[in-house]
């Protein structure tokens, strides 16, 4: 999954990252108080396999945030743990088996929510990590 700001990194048996886009806020030069927990994951699943699993956000922020989550393909760009995007083809593309329940949420201030997302696994997918 992609998380626009702040950059979360979830390992999984497939690799995941998330995205969070923050309009209000992107002139500001502040950090945002916010935070994602687990910050990584570890999943193991099997061809065929339908999983779910839940990231939870915290938004520290005095206001509402608007929560953008959806899926991209990555790959490690460093030892530092950044990562860059790359394109996989569709059967073992992380972007096209991971699905937010709900991809657009707003988030209120000082409240912690939790984002459901499903993981299915294409019958054909190449073993490995991805």
């Amino acid at each position: 999954m992609v998380w626009k700001l702040p950059n979360t990194h979830l390992p999984l048996a497939c690799l995941l990252v998330g995205c969070f886009t923050f309009l209000p806020y992107l002139a500001s030069a502040a950090p945002l108080p916010v935070a994602t927990r687990p910050t990584h994951f570890d999943i193991t699943a099997d061809p065929g396999d339908r999983l779910t699993a839940t990231i939870y956000f915290w938004n520290g922020t005095d206001a509402e945030l608007p929560v953008h989550m959806e899926s991209e393909d990555i790959r490690a760009q460093d030892e530092e743990g950044h990562v860059a995007g790359e394109a996989e083809d569709a059967v073992n593309s992380l972007k096209s088996w991971v699905k937010p329940i709900q991809p657009d949420v707003v988030v209120s201030p000082k409240q912690t929510i939790a984002l459901d997302f499903t993981i299915e696994v294409p019958a054909n997918a190449e073993p490995g990590s991805h």
